[in-house]
Formats: C-alpha cells, structure tokens, sequence
C-alpha cells in the first residue's frame, strides 16, 4: 500500500484520518466503526479503569435476593 493514500473505514468508506474522525453514513447516521474508533481513542475517563472494566457486569439470579412468598404483615 502507498503511503499517499489515506486510511480509509471499512463500514463507511470515508477516510479515517489522523487524528480520529467521526463519519456518517450515506443514511446520516453515525458510523458505528468510527465510532467505536474514536470512543477507543479517548482513553478512559477514570485513570486505571480500562474499557472492558467498565462494561456492565451481569449477576446471576441468588434466591436470597428474590422476595420473599409469604402473606405480608399488616
């Protein structure tokens, strides 16, 4: 690949630039690849918690959390 050319996003087309660019698609909405590209770029917004730190965790369902089945007290 020549250096001339410009890195271009797989989903979009459009080029990816130096720094980050965030693109549209033809439809005007974002294009999730720049996007994520961009967010990547940013770095965390609290030092020491990495991206995948900062997803959601799920929990399991415990039966020491669900309510309790018994009549209620007046």
């Amino acid at each position: 690949m020549s250096s001339d050319r410009a890195t271009r996003c797989f989903t979009c087309g459009q080029p990816a630039g130096d720094p980050v660019r965030f693109n549209h698609l033809s439809n005007g909405r974002p294009c999730p690849t720049c996007r994520d590209r961009l967010l990547e770029s940013l770095g965390s917004l609290i030092p020491g918690i990495g991206v995948e730190a900062a997803a959601p965790v799920r929990e399991e369902a415990s039966s020491e959390a669900s309510p309790p089945s018994g009549p209620r007290p007046a």
